[in-house]
């Protein structure tokens, strides 16, 4: 009798602590998904698109027309950035998926051993998660709870009672809800819930539950409908967005890849390998579900890899984090001969990654662990009590980017190039976005396509801010390629300040491009193909294909990068990354676009990039080749049709010729202290040759041992009979050389000049001359020689 009473108090106890542990998970989870405390707007890249999404969906704009962008109108879920439009649309999203995944663990545990729950305690709560992995798991362990319903079911099928099967279509209807609002969060989410409820329904189906894989198919699908529909879209918009996803979606792999530690992704591999291995051959499961358990864990583990490891960045903690929750939900699920293999190979493929990119301790997991519960407490206690907050946050991050940015309110419509939303919109300016709002977002043609069109549309915006911003190397003019021929025709500048062009809307109608075909032909992989003289830019497109292999391997994971290598009128030679799908698009491939001036330049004379005219370039793998691409490739070049040069002196800053420097004492000969880093683009050039434009930087100090700076520098031209012009520069951050040569007053030596050159004919020797207390100074090492090649 006390051996039973003890055995009863013994049971009792451990379903007490089960019920409790569980119950500590179900608001871990709820801590982790839900954003009681959302992250404010800040200025960036990243922070203009979670920004530029909100005000999109605040804003009525039509998500999958009007903004095609990789996420949908419940982004802010996955940022959890607040606006005060989209904030209640961020919460419930985060409950529901809260919700779905504490009820779809609920069954995955439902036999689990006590310690396993603790683990998942951990892992939340401490290992500050991933919200793409958040996303992905939200799909796989409905996967795996379905499986334990099913075979729950099995065991019980003498005792079904129509209270018990309405139940379980509930409950699963329920669990499935994710599988539609997931990728309307984000849209490349749409193939890992596209591929899951294929999985599902088919195993339900084999299992002889079909009014169960009926709901397995209905409920995503009712659920993305509702959840479109309550964001405040239009339903019939559902399928523009789905299918703008797809070029979305198949051209990430080439366009947004970069290379990572290869050790990395080999320890990932051989972890998953052997977690499929163990279900495979696990000997507790018939056939069937080990087949259905593999392709659940497979979906998930290989999603994962590809967006762990496509882009090979911080990213790559998708991957480790998604290998440990496998492991610990596979233990919960089955017993396998490989379970102490799997864990040490997880554990060891997440610690290869993690110091590599988080170099996470113990410290920082308590810290997390901390984190996770006070931040939902107290945002939840501050939404209840304090009385219009977050909104008064909102408001001072919003206050905070417009002082920062300082951007003048002009007339009409605007939109900015090539990010920079944030800035934009803070500003209080009318925001009218392309479709494909990020310009490096636009990596296929159908993608700069709807670009294009918008800008030669009714909607087009009255004025446009532009700034090159390229990302990964890319060659700068490849970014909204097609549209940079729509602004020069269409648009006109009107105000340049701090690396920043300001361009209106012409008025009239808008020229036709030109089709005027200067080339086209074939080129192989390293071959040197000649750019046509033109006195007009150059627009080229390319036709480069991948290989059979090569398009499995951007499949299976991503390919070869490329590149393509320039050869400048001014000597000089400039290698960048090609997109080859955004080739196909077109860019201008002559003059060399580097920077927001260059693009300035193009409305005006074509003299001042006359050296940076392209005179030949060379395509070709950046790695080593693996036969991923066809090494023939088409090309073609035409000519530009642009509108008429305009005077951009007339608000572009070109430094002045100084002329009272003459009447101050000289000291010659004097050495100084310091470099010119480029003229025109060239660097450290021993003579150069300019037509138009004199653009000239470097860094200069008067004692690098003290950290001594000038006054003023001034680029001097001397001509042959030894007169001499003085022209102004302006002053640069120079960090590098502060810290290389360790003195912190050089971070700030460093200067730059632009000056229209035009009037200039001739040989000249081009200096530096530097002024300091009243006395100036010619700087005796510079002397190098310019010719002047104007007309």
């Amino acid at each position: 009798m006390q051996s039973t009473t003890q055995n009863n108090i013994l049971t009792i106890s451990k379903t007490a602590i089960d019920t409790a542990l569980k119950i500590a998970l179900f608001v871990t989870i709820f801590c982790v998904f839900v954003p009681f405390i959302p992250n404010m707007p800040t200025a960036g890249l990243d922070p203009s698109w979670t920004l530029g999404m909100n005000e999109a969906v605040a804003q009525g704009f039509s998500i999958g027309k009007q903004i095609v962008f990789t996420f949908g109108p419940y982004a802010s879920i996955y940022t959890k950035y607040y606006h005060p439009s989209t904030d209640w649309l961020m919460l419930f999203g985060a409950i529901v998926l809260a919700v779905s995944y504490a009820v779809s663990y609920y069954y995955v545990s439902n036999s689990s051993r006590w310690r396993w729950t603790v683990a998942l305690i951990v892992y939340f709560s401490a290992g500050a998660i991933l919200r793409d992995t958040l996303l992905y798991s939200c799909n796989f362990i409905i996967g795996l709870s379905i499986f334990n319903i099913v075979r729950a079911k099995n065991q019980t099928l003498s005792k079904q009672t129509a209270e018990s099967k309405l139940f379980d279509a509930v409950v699963l209807g329920v669990i499935c809800l994710p599988l539609g609002l997931v990728p309307l969060i984000k849209g490349s989410m749409l193939l890992s819930s596209i591929t899951t409820v294929l999985i599902c329904s088919f195993f339900l189906i084999v299992r002889n539950e079909k009014k169960l894989a009926l709901i397995s198919i209905l409920s995503p699908l009712i659920s993305a409908v509702f959840f479109w529909w309550f964001s405040g879209q239009n339903i019939l918009d559902l399928l523009s967005f789905i299918r703008t996803m797809l070029p979305i979606i198949s051209g990430y792999s080439d366009a947004m890849s970069s290379v990572g530690n290869i050790f990395e992704i080999l320890f990932y591999i051989t972890a998953s390998t052997s977690l499929l291995a163990s279900i495979l051959y696990c000997s507790q499961i018939s056939r069937v579900d080990s087949l259905y358990l593999s392709a659940v864990f497979f979906t998930f583990l290989f999603l994962s890899f590809k967006g762990g490891f496509v882009r090979h960045d911080g990213h790559a903690m998708l991957a480790a984090n998604s290998i440990v929750l496998g492991v610990l939900l596979l233990n919960i699920m089955i017993q396998s001969k490989l379970q102490n293999s799997v864990i040490v190979l997880s554990l060891l493929s997440w610690f290869v990654i993690d110091i590599d990119h988080n170099q996470t301790s113990t410290a920082n997991m308590i810290n997390n662990v901390v984190s996770t519960y006070s931040s939902a407490w107290n945002g939840l206690n501050w939404r209840l009590n304090r009385e219009n907050w977050p909104r008064s946050d909102f408001d001072q991050a919003i206050q905070a980017i417009k002082r920062q940015e300082n951007l003048p309110l002009l007339s009409g419509t605007t939109d900015i190039y090539s990010f920079d939303q944030s800035a934009l919109i803070a500003s209080g300016n009318k925001w009218s976005p392309r479709p494909i709002f990020q310009s490096y977002s636009a990596y296929t043609p159908s993608l700069q396509a709807l670009n294009e069109q918008h800008l030669l549309g009714k909607d087009a915006p009255d004025n446009i801010l532009y700034r090159i911003q390229p990302i990964d190397g890319r060659i700068p003019s490849l970014e909204d390629g097609r549209s940079l021929s729509v602004l020069l025709r269409a648009y006109e500048p009107t105000k340049s300040t701090a690396d920043l062009l300001y361009l209106k809307k012409r008025s009239g109608p808008i020229s036709e491009e030109s089709q005027q075909t200067l080339t086209e032909g074939e080129a192989h992989f390293f071959d040197v193909v000649n750019v046509p003289e033109s006195d007009r830019p150059i627009f080229s497109k390319f036709q480069i294909n991948t290989t059979l292999f090569g398009k499995i391997a951007n499949f299976l994971f991503k390919t070869e990068q490329l590149q393509i290598t320039y050869n400048l009128k001014n000597g000089e030679k400039r290698t960048f990354r090609l997109i080859s799908e955004m080739t196909k698009a077109g860019f201008i491939m002559s003059p060399l676009i580097e920077k927001t001036s260059d693009f300035e330049f193009m409305f005006a004379k074509p003299s001042f990039l006359d050296q940076k005219k392209v005179v030949s370039f060379t395509v070709s793998p950046a790695g080593w080749g693996t036969g991923q691409w066809n090494s023939k490739f088409k090309f073609q070049m035409y000519k530009l049709n642009t509108a008429a040069p305009v005077d951009i002196s007339t608000f572009y800053q070109f430094d002045k010729f100084e002329t009272d420097l003459h009447a101050l004492v000289h000291s010659s000969n004097d050495k100084c202290e310091g470099a010119i880093d480029y003229i025109n683009g060239v660097l450290s050039p021993k003579h150069i040759k300019a037509e138009g434009l004199l653009e000239v930087n470097g860094w200069l100090s008067t004692s690098v041992e003290n950290g001594l700076l000038p006054d003023a520098i001034y680029v001097s031209l001397t001509n042959r009979t030894g007169q001499t012009i003085y022209i102004d520069t302006q002053h640069t951050q120079r960090p590098d050389v502060g810290v290389y040569l360790n003195k912190l007053p050089l971070a700030n030596s460093g200067f730059k000049s632009a000056a229209d050159v035009s009037s200039l004919v001739g040989d000249f020797t081009l200096g530096l001359v530097v002024q300091s207390q009243g006395i100036v100074r010619d700087c005796a090492e510079f002397k190098i020689p310019v010719q002047f090649a104007n007309d």
